[in-house]
């Protein structure tokens, strides 16, 4: 099973973990790097290569950043620098929970398959409901479906 790293601004990642939690169970193997307001990316390196050593990243390591470019990211970014010849790692941004829920049902295939997978389902997230109400509505009442 793949080893799992949640970071994000804040709690973001600590609620996403209890989310996935509360939807399909407890998870092992998986850690949280929460960027609160006492830290920064020196301070945060470190927790994450702590991180690291303590996760079974036998089979792969998969870290889920918030969004692209904050410290997050650039912390996680180090580590994938470093660690890329020694792990099978792989570095995603801009989770959520549909996306979550995804990985962590299909922690049994590789991290590089994890990652198209997430790519193919998820690059449209956002969709424009405002014209999808708009085209789909009818005169009863029923916007979407």
């Amino acid at each position: 099973m793949n080893a799992i790293i949640l970071a994000s601004h804040g709690l973001f990642a600590q609620g996403a973990l209890g989310a996935v939690e509360m939807i399909i169970g407890k998870q092992d193997n998986v850690r949280v790097l929460s960027l609160t307001e006492d830290k920064n990316l020196e301070s945060c390196l470190p927790e994450m290569n702590q991180m690291c050593e303590e996760l079974d990243t036998s089979s792969g390591l998969l870290i889920l950043v918030d969004m692209y470019g904050g410290t997050p990211c650039n912390v996680s970014s180090n580590i994938l620098l470093q660690k890329q010849d020694e792990l099978d790692i792989e570095l995603l941004s801009g989770f959520s929970l549909p996306m979550l829920l995804e990985v962590f049902i299909d922690r049994e295939k590789s991290p590089a398959q994890i990652k198209e997978d997430i790519i193919n389902n998820y690059s449209d997230m956002m969709k424009d409901l405002k014209l999808i109400l708009n085209e789909s509505g009818d005169e009863d009442g029923n916007q979407l479906g």
